[in-house]
């Protein structure tokens, strides 16, 4: 393979299409940073069941509490009888971080995601949270993927394409956050934090058995995939077919890990008419 991909991947995908799985299998072992737009998003949903399930407790000394609970479930394990509030607490994390999510978890994260961050909030919230970290790394010579794109405008904001945020803000006018706002209608070079193009691309899972049932399926995080524009398409029903064709798109795992030959060269983006204008 003549040229390396891009230091900042995108990956989208229904649920249960691959995402955190070609993550780990294909992008981890090129040096590949992990960041999840969803991660502040299931922080703030156990904070919130934590301050639910532990009422009149601050939030960090709940938060607190529950973290030596899981550390004694787990070194403890399910004993009959002995340390049941423990094993409750250790179940209770993983159902909001573990593998398998009930419907009522998926609700609230959706929820939380979509109807108050993006919606109420800002549309690009999540995004501003993750991006200024994106720069960071690529700028100090490293790899960023970002595992869970779910909307047009996420993608197109690794891309350097900032014309979806502009119409949406324009849409919006005061309604959107300022410093967000301005963060995402400009690249790196204009000072904002969308990824210059050629820096960036989006891989679209796919797996026969994927997606979620009723109206969980129906939540705008899950349709507005198809609307996604993904450089590459990546089908798979299996681990070994993943990682087959995830090593045949981005080519062997030691170029990206050679600190000179793997590092993106950020000097021509200088020399680049702005993008923003």
């Amino acid at each position: 393979m003549d040229k390396l991909m891009p230091p900042v991947i995108g990956l989208t995908g229904k649920a249960g299409s691959g995402k955190d799985t070609f993550y780990r299998l294909v992008l981890a072992p090129r040096g590949y940073r992990r960041i999840a737009l969803a991660d502040p998003v299931r922080g703030l949903a156990l904070a919130i069941a934590l301050a639910t399930q532990m009422a009149g407790r601050s939030v960090p000394g709940a938060y607190a509490e529950f973290a030596a609970m899981a550390v004694a479930g787990a070194l403890l394990g399910r004993v009959e009888g002995t340390g049941g509030v423990v094993l409750d607490r250790t179940v209770y994390y993983y159902t909001w971080y573990g593998e398998e999510k009930p419907k009522e978890v998926r609700r609230a994260l959706q929820y939380l995601g979509t109807e108050v961050g993006r919606n109420t909030v800002d549309p690009g919230l999540w995004l501003y949270a993750a991006l200024d970290e994106v720069r960071r790394i690529v700028e100090r010579g490293g790899r960023v993927a970002i595992t869970d794109v779910r909307f047009p405008d996420e993608a197109a904001a690794l891309k350097g394409d900032t014309a979806l945020f502009r119409k949406r803000y324009e849409e919006l006018g005061r309604g959107a956050h300022p410093l967000v706002r301005e963060a995402l209608t400009r690249t790196w070079r204009g000072g904002g934090l969308v990824v210059p193009r050629g820096l960036g691309a989006v891989i679209r899972l796919r797996r026969q058995e994927e997606g979620l049932e009723g109206e969980l399926a129906a939540h705008a995080s899950e349709v507005e995939v198809d609307g996604v524009a993904a450089d590459h398409t990546v089908e798979a029903e299996g681990l070994l077919e993943l990682k087959a064709k995830g090593d045949a798109l981005f080519g062997p795992a030691e170029a990206y890990l050679d600190p000179e030959g793997g590092r993106a060269d950020l000097r021509a983006l200088e020399d680049d008419p702005p993008q923003d204008e």
